[in-house]
């Protein structure tokens, strides 16, 4: 029996991205359900309201994140999203839109 992590064999249905996990459940996340989830990542790791955080909002300028702050961020999404984010790609991010785009490019 081949063992995969929780969340392997992704594919798309619909604009959603489905998992299939060991369990044989399909588990759809929407842009929408990864930018809530982004969100009260940020919300936890900076210290902030997450209703004060929208998908346009700088991580750096408007949220105040340091080159650390960003660090653990890029760490904290690629657990709970399973996936990883190169470092080019995570140079490239300054938006909440550009981390949900990200990640769901590689849950794709």
């Amino acid at each position: 029996m081949r063992k995969y992590p929780i969340f392997s064999d992704v594919y798309f249905e619909r604009n959603a991205t489905v998992w299939r996990d060991n369990i044989e459940r399909d588990i759809v996340m929407t842009k929408a359900e990864v930018e809530e989830k982004v969100i009260k990542i940020i919300s936890e790791q900076l210290g902030r309201e997450a209703d004060t955080i929208s998908g346009s909002s700088d991580i750096s300028n408007d949220l105040g994140a340091d080159s650390l702050d960003q660090a653990e961020l890029m760490i904290a999404f690629e657990e709970e999203f399973d996936i990883d984010i190169d470092e080019e790609s995570s140079q490239n991010i300054t938006t909440v839109n550009d981390v949900v785009e990200q990640i769901y490019k590689h849950m794709s």
